[in-house]
């Protein structure tokens, strides 16, 4: 009994002694793998880290790595207890003895490309095809500050992808960078010089500036929608997701914000100025898969054109659209232009939307055929007028003579056809008319005294085709966020078919000043903008321009 409670005892205390032992060699394995992790962070800082941080490739740094690393290995190896193999296993004899299998290897099992905002254009889509090219430095500008040539030490690679339509492709840009070999700093960096990769309008998007601005001019001023400029390149071998098309349209339309509002600054300068609005359709989730109409407004001159985008179509949107116009508008008979007078714009009638209740069955009814005509002859003096270009005088004197005698005609017409058809029950398309233009009346004959006005506001009418095309062919605005961008971009590029310009040359030129402009938005002074508009732009580059289709 007492042997074997010395036999326990023994066992225990060298239990003891072996858990002893275990605990300082794990504790020298943790010491061990901290250092390590030293040296591994070390070498991935200084071969992956930031260009100012990349060490790799001096001489001294190098060496006093290197020696560190070899000390601890060798010390490694001095302690590490030596493994005996363990013996193998003799058969009975030589006949039972299987032969052992050669061992193959596993093969090796591809994991599927993964589409992520991490993975290169060529990786993603390689059956396009790659064109390289090289941004270096002049030899005369690679020195340090002691005027030592510097080394190089890496280079610095964007993908983006170019879709000009037909064609599809990568460009792969290598951008050679350089660092001193003397010049260090007291954290151990080296001084580092080289061409800078130039922001783009996605920066660091797949999407370079080209394809931004291709995939903008096709969707508002082409009215093609997005998901058909998509399937256009995936004709080609590049199938991008809709979000990255979605995020390269709203980046561009927060981009070109600044010269819609220089675009709208120019319009409250204007002597003469027409509003009108058309409805857009808009996603709302509290809708279940619905969407809600939502206005947009547009103001221009027959130059340039203006966009504004409302949530809802409450008149209180009206005073924002024309804010600051101290000048001649011509709207249609909507109330709410009306409420908005306070603010400084002067109203002037619109005589196509008095004339259009009556054409639309003139065919039909001798009456309203009878008021077209008068109308007609209003238009008529117009164009006399406009053919002879007529200066502002001689235009007042043309009206008072002709178009007053019309005018009055016009109105004691109107004032039989209101009797004739009395408004109640079904109102006859005539009395309709003949009450407008009674409503009316005081804005349409304000063209008889001031020469500086047009008939109608036929010009909106015109850059609101545009919305209603968009509207046909893109169905709806995503989102509510979207309509802000939406009125922007086709403000610019509204105003760039109305200067006669290209888009893409127009985009092309201001876009780095943009960007520039991006870059600097929080420092003041801000950059200023108002000689980037497309009709201040033509006007002083117009002999370097094509003349848009």
């Amino acid at each position: 009994m007492n042997d074997d409670c010395e036999q326990l005892r023994a066992e225990i205390e060298h239990l003891k002694a072996a858990l002893a032992s275990q605990v300082v060699e794990i504790a020298d394995q943790r010491k061990a793998i901290d250092s390590m992790r030293s040296y591994i962070l070390r070498l991935l800082r200084g071969r992956f880290g930031r260009s100012t941080e990349k060490l790799l490739g001096i001489p001294e740094t190098d060496q006093q790595l290197i020696a560190e690393v070899e000390a601890f290995i060798n010390a490694e190896r001095a302690v590490a207890p030596a493994v005996a193999p363990a013996p193998a296993t003799v058969p009975e004899s030589p006949s039972a003895a299987p032969e052992p299998a050669a061992i193959q290897p596993a093969p090796e099992k591809k994991l599927p490309v993964q589409r992520g905002s991490r993975q290169r254009p060529s990786e993603a889509f390689p059956a396009l095809e790659v064109r390289t090219s090289t941004k270096d430095l002049p030899e005369a500008e690679r020195l340090d500050a002691t005027g030592k040539p510097m080394v190089k030490c890496g280079e610095q690679v964007t993908e983006t992808i170019v879709f000009t339509q037909p064609e599809v492709f990568i460009d792969r840009t290598v951008h050679v960078r350089y660092r001193s070999s003397d010049e260090i700093d007291a954290d151990g960096r080296a001084a580092t010089i080289g061409v800078p990769v130039p922001e783009r309008i996605v920066d660091g998007g797949m999407l370079a500036d080209a394809t931004v601005q291709a995939i903008v001019i096709g969707k508002f001023a082409d009215s093609t929608p997005a998901n058909r400029t998509l399937e256009i390149m995936a004709r080609s071998g590049c199938r991008l997701s809709s979000s990255v098309v979605d995020g390269a349209i709203a980046a561009c339309g927060d981009l070109l914000a600044p010269i819609a509002q220089e675009i709208r600054c120019d319009l409250r300068n204007s002597a003469v100025v027409s509003a009108d609005a058309a409805m857009m359709r808009c996603r709302d989730p509290e809708l279940h898969r619905k969407c809600r109409r939502t206005p947009i407004y547009t103001v221009t001159d027959g130059t340039q054109a203006w966009y504004h985008w409302a949530p809802d179509e409450t008149h209180v949107h009206a005073a924002a659209v024309v804010a600051g116009l101290s000048s001649w508008l011509i709207t249609d008979g909507w109330s709410g232009w009306r409420g908005a007078t306070a603010i400084g714009a002067r109203l002037a009638g619109c005589w196509a939307h008095a004339r259009r209740p009556f054409a639309r069955i003139e065919d039909d009814d001798p009456d309203a055929r009878a008021m077209v005509l008068l109308v007609h002859e209003l238009y008529e003096i117009e164009r006399r007028a406009d053919l002879a270009e007529a200066s502002l005088a001689e235009r007042a004197r043309l009206r008072d003579a002709l178009s007053r005698p019309i005018t009055d005609h016009i109105r004691a017409f109107a004032l039989r056809l209101d009797a004739k058809h009395p408004g109640r029950g079904n109102d006859h398309p005539c009395g309709k008319g003949a009450r407008y233009i009674f409503n009316q009346w005081f804005d349409l004959a304000k063209f008889l005294d001031h020469a500086e006005l047009r008939l109608d506001n036929n010009l909106v009418e015109g850059d609101l085709r545009m919305v209603a095309l968009i509207r046909k062919n893109s169905l709806f605005l995503g989102a509510a966020s979207a309509g802000p961008r939406f009125a922007t971009c086709l403000s610019v590029l509204r105003s760039c078919r109305l200067a006669r310009i290209n888009p893409a040359d127009y985009l092309q030129a201001v876009t780095p000043i943009l960007i520039q402009h991006r870059r600097l938005i929080a420092r003041l002074p801000a950059l200023d903008l108002a000689d980037l508009t497309p009709k201040r732009w033509a006007a002083a580059d117009g002999q370097k321009l094509r003349k848009a289709c």
